[in-house]
């Protein structure tokens, strides 16, 4: 403070880790027991569904994907008051911010681990649809590695040398502030304020769209088994029969039948 100015400074910083995955809850399988056209086993109840292991479908994926992203953001201030009168004060400033884009950020560990991912886009500078990829009309697969064939023309990676992290660069924004006050009879009770202020706020990714990594190269394989029956072993009873899906003696779930003529009520016995 001094004589008719009072200034105020001040730093703020702020990093935010989000580790998020990617196919939620999938790689640890998902079982659904609705009724319905799907289930011809089903009994017009979903519980009892589940205590029959009547299941109107399984799926697994085959790894769990979950990357780990961070983004950033250095700001400082300076603002001044200034009581030019008894009647008028003014009030000014400035803030200056520096923000990064959610980017990848990668720790040690074996790949395919949690924090191992790194994050894939394209690059559509460097696309070119006369050296993309072809599909074999034949068979619908793509020819050649398709990998190797897409970093030759567009693919690129976060963090990944030579690429902006998260995709774009860190920006860099000066927002001004302004304000005032006009007592209009000087005895402090009727004033006039007004003010303009620039504030900057980053777009959350999820408000729009967000795949956490989840997309080629990093995308998964999702087999599904539908019509089954699981195989519930009780202490008084066990099923047997021809079916879809069950448990091994491991415990283990494994693939039996192949085709829905194959899923057929187990009988019941002592």
């Amino acid at each position: 403070m001094k004589k008719s100015h009072t200034t105020k400074y001040g730093f703020y910083y702020n990093r935010d880790n989000k580790k998020q995955t990617a196919n939620f809850g999938s790689a640890q399988g998902e079982i659904d027991f609705f009724g319905g056209a799907t289930n011809p086993e089903d009994t017009g109840s979903n519980l009892a569904n589940l205590l029959l292991g009547n299941l109107s479908s399984y799926s697994q994926a085959n790894a769990s994907i979950y990357p780990y992203f961070r983004f950033e953001s250095w700001e400082g201030y300076a603002e001044d008051s200034w009581k030019i009168s008894r009647k008028l004060t003014l009030e000014y400033g400035l803030r200056f911010q520096r923000t990064t884009p959610t980017y990848t950020y990668t720790r040690d560990g074996t790949p395919g681990g949690e924090g191992t991912f790194q994050l894939y886009s394209l690059d559509l500078s460097k696309w070119s649809a006369a050296t993309a990829p072809q599909i074999n009309l034949n068979n619908g697969k793509v020819m050649g590695d398709i990998y190797q064939e897409y970093l030759a023309n567009g693919l690129i990676c976060d963090p990944c040398a030579g690429v902006d992290s998260g995709f774009a660069a860190t920006k860099n924004f000066v927002s001004p502030r302004f304000g005032f006050a006009y007592d209009v009879f000087g005895d402090g009770k009727t004033a006039i304020r007004g003010g303009f202020g620039q504030y900057i706020e980053r777009l959350r990714q999820n408000n729009f769209n967000f795949g956490a990594g989840n997309q080629f190269p990093n995308g998964t394989i999702t087999p599904n088994v539908f019509c089954a029956r699981m195989a519930i072993d009780f202490p008084e009873a066990h099923w047997e029969d021809h079916i879809c899906i069950l448990k091994d003696g491991n415990g283990s779930w494994v693939l039996w039948g192949h085709s829905w003529s194959e899923c057929r009520r187990p009988a019941l016995q002592d």
